[in-house]
């Protein structure tokens, strides 16, 4: 996560009660087996998003199976931890310079939404789809030029998506 761009993006958006702890680097396995533990657990959320398992498979080389795997077991832990939190899961971006994992990624995301299906506490949201062109490729000018990292304009759109999807569930 660049932030620096999280940051000026924090500005766009309409402030609500909320609390990000977005770390950028970080793995499922991270949140699975401490970071939840520290800053999610202890505040008894309503609602919970990820966008987790990128970094799985690009730096520290996870199968899609593994990661999958990892991904699984967080949501039961949360869903555990705090029966009453809706998880909110925003599938794995395509990205401009990793196109060689699209594949496990494509795989981590079929198999949340596989979950999704039979678990309803657990929704996923399809971000990512808004950062391509016409022709499924990463759109670049929604990314740094590390083609891993969303531009200004990348996260606002991205993030807008999911606030706005996050609302429409809320009303219900």
């Amino acid at each position: 996560m660049n932030i620096a761009v999280i940051n000026e993006y924090a500005l766009i958006i309409v402030k609500s009660a909320q609390s990000n702890h977005g770390i950028g680097g970080t793995t499922v396995h991270q949140w699975r087996d401490s970071l939840n533990k520290r800053l999610v657990y202890p505040y008894s959320p309503k609602i919970v998003v990820y966008y987790v398992g990128v970094n799985n498979i690009i730096n520290t080389h996870d199968s899609a199976s593994e990661t999958s795997s990892a991904l699984i077991q967080m949501f039961d832990d949360v869903h555990a931890h705090l029966p009453d939190t809706k998880i909110y899961y925003v599938l794995i971006n395509d990205l401009p310079n990793y196109l060689s994992y699209k594949n496990e990624m494509h795989e981590v995301n079929d198999v949340a939404k596989q979950y999704e299906e039979t678990h309803d506490f657990l929704t996923t949201l399809d971000a990512g789809s808004l950062l391509l062109k016409e022709n499924g490729l990463p759109n670049v000018a929604y990314f740094l030029t590390d083609g891993l990292h969303m531009s200004l304009a990348g996260y606002s759109l991205w993030g807008n998506y999911i606030k706005s999807k996050l609302i429409e569930d809320m009303k219900k």
